[in-house]
């Protein structure tokens, strides 16, 4: 049903309400996150609302999979949300979401998806 209205008139609107949710989501997260192991975080933070189950069945075409990713490489692009040094694409969406992250908890989100989807470290 998403996807045929997504082929007609509705589908602006439609992906304008989906927008508004996830950001109006992203600001209710924005609380302090407790350390957590990668798979809560993963869970609890709202990740898998967008990028799905493990990071890799995306809710939209233009949200990325995050599965099976270099562990540096995530780690370097959350820290590059976080202080806001990556500003292109969902960067202010992806800012709130990270912004309550400590270092450990970007880890452990990075070592989750690097590991429990079978990549390479």
């Amino acid at each position: 049903m998403i996807e045929s209205a997504s082929n007609n008139q509705h589908g602006e609107p439609m992906k304008n309400i989906v927008m508004t949710i996830s950001f109006v989501l992203c600001l209710g997260l924005g609380l302090p996150a407790l350390s957590e192991d990668g798979a809560t975080l993963f869970a609890t933070r709202g990740c898998i609302g967008c990028h799905g189950a493990e990071g890799n069945a995306p809710v939209a075409p233009n949200y990325p999979k995050i599965g099976k990713q270099n562990k540096e490489y995530t780690i370097n692009q959350l820290k590059a949300f976080k202080d806001k040094t990556r500003s292109n694409g969902m960067a202010t969406l992806m800012a709130g979401m990270v912004i309550a992250l400590t270092d450990e908890d970007i880890a452990n989100l990075a070592d989750y998806l690097a590991t429990n989807t079978g990549a390479a470290q």
